[in-house]
């Protein structure tokens, strides 16, 4: 009798001492199979058909863009010219005017040059020549204002679509480099930390997923909270319907993002942490429109709150 209740009392308190540790093996089994879910990898090749239809597309935006240059410098200048021998200077502003709205189309037109190709390959599957875009829109940060981290965000999310997680990692550290400090690419920047956070995560490299995803949630925070600020003038009301949808896309991101930092902080045993961004999951999830993952991420957060309640 006295040997069977040392040995239940033994067995008890193995089971004590295993249970974190079971749960900590639980939490990463159901967070891989979350993982799987959120990164369905693409091995297809790349659609050849879109592949020429984007290129065609920006070979035909560029020399839309080149042309309405030559012809708008050549004919606003010729008329100048012309106003100032004649001393008309009513044409000759009204050349000028037309000489900035030519520079203008001629910028715009350059501009869908590389992003119009972008988002046809994205459409048809043609990822070749969207990487292919997005690289070379990246070396031109200034020619094409924030279209350059536009542009990585895309590369990013292509490359860790198809596996290629390494590069992502990279091009995604050379973004933030350039891009980290600037609040006004905190809404681009975003999607492409939470993408990142995620490949790193699959890499088991969960210092750099760590890293990734508190960068998300920098980020996201401070663009939501951005969309939530009242919107003033004609051209912000407006844009007041495209907001709300943002607004949801950011609280799916940051749903997300709070997951999968939780999840690290639960394996790193920072428990009070853990719960934290348990909660923040929650919220931001129960709230966001419907994705893929939300009730998986509903539900495990919740489970995992109600056994960290007392941490």
């Amino acid at each position: 009798m006295v040997q069977s209740k040392r040995l239940k009392a033994a067995t008890k308190h193995m089971a004590k001492r295993r249970g974190p540790k079971v749960q900590q093996i639980q939490q990463q089994q159901q967070q891989q199979q979350l993982q799987q879910q959120q990164l369905p990898v693409n091995d297809t090749p790349s659609n050849a058909k879109g592949d020429n239809m984007a290129l065609g597309l920006y070979f035909a935006l560029l020399i839309a863009s080149a042309v309405t240059l030559g012809v708008g410098v050549y004919f606003t200048s010729s008329g100048i010219v012309n106003a100032v021998n004649s001393v008309d200077w009513l044409t000759a502003v009204a050349m000028t005017v037309i000489l900035i709205l030519t520079f203008l189309v001629a910028r715009s037109l350059l501009w869908l040059a590389f992003f119009g190709p972008v988002m046809l390959g994205s459409r048809m599957g043609a990822w070749k020549t969207t990487e292919t875009m997005c690289r070379r829109a990246i070396k031109l940060p200034k020619t094409l204002s924030r279209g350059s981290s536009w542009s990585a965000v895309a590369l990013v999310q292509s490359l860790v679509g198809r596996g290629q997680f390494k590069e992502a990692m990279e091009v995604a550290e050379q973004e933030w480099a350039r891009s980290g400090e600037d609040p006004k690419q905190f809404q681009n920047l975003g999607p492409l930390c939470v993408a990142v956070g995620i490949a790193s995560q699959v890499e088991n490299d969960h210092k750099e997923s760590l890293k990734w995803n508190e960068r998300a949630i920098t980020c996201l925070t401070q663009s939501y909270e951005d969309l939530l600020k009242p919107k003033t003038g004609v051209v912000a009301k407006a844009m007041s319907p495209q907001s709300k949808e943002w607004l949801g896309q950011v609280r799916t991101q940051l749903a997300v993002a709070h997951f999968n930092t939780a999840t690290i902080y639960f394996q790193k045993q920072d428990l009070r942490r853990a719960r934290e961004n348990f909660k923040q999951s929650v919220d931001h999830a129960t709230q966001a429109p419907d994705f893929p993952q939300k009730d998986d991420i509903v539900k495990m957060s919740r489970e995992q709150i109600s056994r960290l309640k007392h941490a």
